[in-house]
């Protein structure tokens, strides 16, 4: 009798706490939870607009890019060949113009060699090409006709365009942000106004990028240059524009 009661004992014992937080469960279905700040939160008005900002400015650089291509027997030939015009168009560069050997850069250099075709015959080998180009990067605008001039005296033949640079371009952007900043905000106002409401603050922004775009770039391939002429570039203007994409609470 002894055992069966302390059996019930352990038994109740176990089964009052489970109660218990099967009643707290309960309850807390039964209790909305209430917001810790006491209130529900509304959700925020927001627009969002896309601003734009462009400047135009003078160039104060130009990239040159000047090639020579000469022909041999031999691939050592068309080389050397090569190298002996370099030489001289270097002398001019650095001579004439002033230009330091860290604003010039090879981009491009090879040899190949060339064939001569007939129907039905196994092609002929007829000599070797050796290509050498570079890019200048010269500041001194006003003389570009003249460098190109002399590039082609020194035994330059290929001149394959001049574009117009601004080494001020990260000063240039940061403008154009901030034009572009200020056109995003007008925009939202006038939407805010159209809702009768003011605009609170920035909530996210995010820059698009921004864009160089050279008006007056020459394309001078395959210009034959006479030598009793003066060759004139104009360096034209370049634009900067970039956008930013703004979200506004109103």
């Amino acid at each position: 009798m002894m055992s069966i009661n302390r059996r019930w004992w352990w038994i109740t014992l176990w089964a009052v706490p489970v109660l218990l937080a099967a009643a707290m469960i309960i309850s807390q279905w039964q209790v909305p939870v209430q917001a810790q700040d006491g209130g529900t939160e509304m959700t925020k008005r927001t627009v969002t607009v896309i601003g734009t900002g462009e400047i135009t400015v003078e160039p104060d650089a130009a990239y040159v890019n000047l090639g020579v291509q000469t022909r041999g027997k031999t691939a050592e030939e068309a080389q050397q060949e090569n190298a002996s015009i370099f030489g001289k168009l270097s002398k001019v560069l650095a001579e004439q113009f002033g230009i330091n050997d860290k604003d010039v850069k090879t981009v491009g250099f090879y040899v190949s060699p060339e064939y001569r075709y007939q129907e039905g015959k196994e092609p002929v080998l007829t000599g070797y090409t050796a290509t050498h180009t570079i890019q200048v990067t010269y500041r001194d605008l006003d003389r570009i006709g003249e460098l190109l001039d002399a590039a082609t005296r020194a035994g330059v033949n290929q001149v394959n365009n001049v574009q117009f640079i601004t080494e001020k371009s990260e000063e240039y952007e940061l403008e154009a942000m901030k034009l572009a900043m200020e056109n995003a905000r007008r925009k939202a106002e006038v939407l805010a106004a159209a809702e009768g409401q003011k605009l609170k603050g920035v909530l996210q922004i995010a820059q698009q990028g921004a864009g160089h775009v050279a008006y007056d770039t020459r394309n001078l391939a395959g210009v034959a240059y006479d030598m009793a002429a003066k060759t004139s570039v104009s360096p034209g203007e370049i634009v900067i524009s970039t956008s930013v994409t703004v979200v506004y609470e109103f």
